[in-house]
C-alpha cells in the first residue's frame, strides 16, 4: 500500500500488519529513517526530480514517475529498487 497520507499508512499499518507500506513524497525527508520509524513504513516513494543518488542509497524506494528508458535504467544504477511509470511499454 502507498499513500501520500502519512496517517492514512499508520491506520492501514495498523489493520493489515502484514503488509508493506511505502510512504509516497514530492521530495525526500530530511531524516527518512526517523519517518520510516515514526509511521512504520517500509519505502518511500519518491518523484523523479528530486531524487538523488544520496536519497536511494539511504531507504527502500521506488522512483515517479518515470517515462523514459534511460532514466529509468539510470536511477536503478544509481540504487532505485524500483520504477514507477505511466508507461510500461516503454521501458
Amino acid at each position: 500500500m502507498t499513500s501520500f497520507s502519512a496517517f492514512a499508512l499508520t491506520v492501514f499499518s495498523e489493520e493489515c500488519r502484514w503488509a508493506r507500506t511505502g510512504l509516497a513524497v514530492l521530495a525526500p525527508p530530511a531524516d527518512p529513517e526517523a519517518v520510516m520509524r515514526r509511521i512504520g513504513n517500509s519505502a518511500f516513494h519518491m518523484n523523479a526530480p528530486y531524487v538523488t543518488a544520496d536519497n536511494l542509497q539511504r531507504t527502500l524506494n521506488a522512483v515517479a514517475t518515470v517515462n523514459d528508458a534511460d532514466k529509468a535504467r539510470a536511477f536503478l544504477d544509481m540504487g532505485a529498487q524500483g520504477i514507477i511509470t505511466d508507461h510500461p511499454d516503454l521501458l
